[in-house]
Order: structure tokens, then sequence, then C-alpha cells
């Protein structure tokens, strides 16, 4: 038996490659493939396998908010976890199998899934695609962002997921993402071809686009710089996985760094090319950066958007949302006159939720200034963004009085 375990990277296609991989079952099955339904304890798939493997060989479910939200307990979900991990693998002689989240394992537990599979006689290859530093800081930043992270300037790192992945799995076969997405049919229809799953004509491929906008990116990044999801390891309690998911979609031009930022990234990220070079060839580097002068410009389309989304967004943030678009240099107050008006206008149902939301944190005003900083180019000081806090607070907590 072989099971060809594609391991991420992170922001690499992903999504798009699992979900076409358990579209297309029966289409892999007369190819000699199978894609395993992997069965939760309700009996619902995971066309991911990385929470399966998570749950299988994590040491610990100590802080693992994935895990522990949905209830899992090491006693009973581990066992089940390798029993269903176990059957996969036995459900053919060709296994293919899919989770990036795998890569995010520690050395022991990667020790433990080689063994584990050695156990079963099952012959592991592992294969990854690669991104290059530069567009991995930026694609990265906005998957932490999405759930849950604060805008912070440092690359995301993977070399070394690299290098753990290699020396505890045996091997690994790598492909860099760039070129995957010069492919006819893009880094799925590369996937295919690679792994010699079949035409990739004749299959079909299904398509998602992840990425946030600027706009997004920075807005979010504020709001959970103010409103951390967790603070000293301890989970806020009015904060939930994905609850700035409304904001996501909020339009304008793609991410990419400002100048400003690109200079404090710089240094580190050209170190990961090196090592990139060195181990993995050019192939895998970047060639040459992107960035913009400044962040992307408000628009009247951006609050739009913005206001319609408040009643979808946990109200906890709503007073955060305000404090950006007061202390964002060039966001006139014309711009930010529909948010602030849709807010107040729903304070009555929310009001216990947003006074919360007005708790702002100091540490994180104080170090916002830098951010804001950065991003537009123009110097605002820690002072500006707590008197900018105070506006906001004033007048929310005025309407609250009123309501």
């Amino acid at each position: 038996m072989r099971l060809k375990l594609h391991v991420g990277l992170h922001k690499t296609a992903t999504t798009s490659i699992q979900q076409t991989l358990s579209r297309n079952r029966d289409l892999l099955a007369r190819n000699g493939w199978n894609y395993p339904v992997v069965l939760n304890e309700r009996d619902r798939q995971f066309p991911n396998h990385a929470m399966p493997f998570y749950a299988a060989f994590l040491e610990s479910y100590r802080g693992r908010q994935q895990l522990l939200s949905r209830g899992y307990e090491e006693s009973w979900a581990r066992p089940m976890f390798r029993e269903r991990l176990a059957e996969a693998v036995r459900s053919g002689d060709r296994v293919l199998m899919s989770g990036e989240g795998i890569s995010l394992l520690a050395a022991p537990e990667l020790a433990e899934v080689r063994r584990f599979f050695d156990d079963l006689g099952v012959a592991l290859d592992p294969i990854c695609f690669v991104r290059s530093p530069s567009e991995m800081a930026a694609s990265g930043m906005q998957e932490n962002i999405k759930h849950g992270h604060k805008f912070m300037l440092k690359p995301v790192r993977k070399f070394d997921a690299i290098e753990r992945l290699k020396a505890e799995l045996g091997h690994l076969e790598t492909y860099p993402f760039a070129r995957a997405k010069r492919h006819p049919l893009g880094p799925v229809g590369f996937f295919i071809e690679t792994l010699g799953l079949g035409d990739p004509e004749a299959f079909e491929i299904f398509r998602k686009n992840d990425s946030m906008s600027d706009r997004a990116t920075r807005l979010i990044g504020f709001v959970n710089r103010v409103q951390p999801i967790s603070a000293d390891r301890k989970p806020n309690p009015h904060r939930f996985y994905d609850d700035a998911r409304p904001l996501w979609d909020l339009p304008g031009r793609k991410f990419v760094f400002t100048e400003g930022e690109q200079q404090v990234l710089y240094e580190r990220i050209m170190e990961e090319n090196e090592k990139y070079q060195q181990v993995l060839g050019p192939e895998y580097c970047d060639d040459g950066t992107e960035s913009a002068p400044v962040a992307d410009a408000w628009s009247e389309e951006a609050s739009a958007f913005v206001a319609a989304a408040l009643p979808d967004l946990n109200p906890l943030l709503w007073p955060a949302v305000c404090l950006y678009l007061e202390v964002t240099p060039g966001i006139a107050p014309a711009l930010a006159d529909p948010v602030t008006e849709t807010v107040l206008r729903l304070l009555p149902e929310h009001g216990d939720l947003v006074r919360k939301g007005l708790d702002f944190h100091e540490e994180a005003l104080q170090n916002s200034a830098r951010f804001v900083s950065l991003a537009s180019g123009t110097t605002v000081r820690p002072g500006e963004i707590t008197r900018a806090a105070r506006r906001v607070e004033e007048r929310i907590a005025g309407a609250l009085a009123q309501s």
C-alpha cells in the first residue's frame, strides 16, 4: 500500500485541491486512486484531512481551540481518529490524502505519523508546494488575520517546516508554487497532472480565492489588535473563531505591503530566500517583491460595504471598526459617517457587547500608532490614537446612555 500525503504548505491552493479531489472521488477511483472519506464523531466527512491528523497525533490538546471547540478529548478522540486513518489507508493500494495543517505538527508528532504508517505497512510519500518567502509573508498574514491574529510585520517562515517534514517523514517531494500557477488549469491542474491522477481536463476543478483585499486585511488586523481573540494565552470570552468573516470580502485592490512595511521585512525575507536558494533552488525564491507606496485608499463603496456588514459582525468589534476609520489618515469623516451612524442605529439591540467593545486595550492602542504610520506613510503618534479612542467612546457611550 502507498499513501501519497499532501501536506500543504498553507496558501498554495490547498482548499481548491481538496475540494476538487473530494468532488471527483469516482473519477479518481477509475484512475486507480482513492481519496478516502474520513468521518468525524458525527459521521460527517472532512474534505481536508488535517483535522483527523491533528486529533490523532498531537501530543496534547491543551490550548488547541480547533479541537477543544468541537468537544474533542484526548481519551477518546485520539484513538478514534487513529483507527479511522488506518481504515482510510486500507481502502486501496494507492491512497491520496491532503491536509495542510499536517505541516504544523512538531517533530515528535511527525515522527509518530511515520511510525504509525510504517506499522501498517504503508509506504509514505509526502508532497508539498512551496510559495516564495515574500508571497508567503503577504498571503500568510492574511490567513492569520482572518482567524483572529493582529497585523504583525513578520515573515511567515516555512523553511523550518520543510526541513522538519523532510527529516521526520524520511523524504519530501517539493514543487514551487510559482510553477504550479503557470499550468493552464492553475495549481489544481498542475497537482492532478504531476501526481498522475488522470487527465486534468476530465476533472471538475473547484477554484477558490481565499485572499482578502488590502482594505480588509488592514481593517481586520487593526480590529484584532484592539480586541485580541486571546491575551496571555487566555481566550477572549466574547470573541469566536472567524467572527470577522462578514468583513472578509471588503472590496479593493489585493493586499500588498507598503514600501515602509517592505523595508521592515526585507532582511528577514532575504534570509529565507537564501535558505531556499541553497536547499531548494532559485525557482522557489522571490523574483523581486511587490509593494505599494501606501495602503489602498478608502472609498464610499468600502464604507457602504462595512455598514451593510455590521448586523452580521460581532458587536464587540464595532467600536474598533469605528476607531480604525477615525485614526487612519486619509479617511474623511464623510466616509466614516455611514459606518458610525449604522452602529448608533443598531445599539439598542446589542448594547452589552458594544459596551464591552469600548474597553479599548491601552497597550494595543499604543502599538497601533506604528502600524497606522507604516501603512499610510504619515507619522501617527500614540497620543493621537488614544484621543481618537476617547472620541469614539464618548459618541457611542452617549448614544448607549440615551437608548
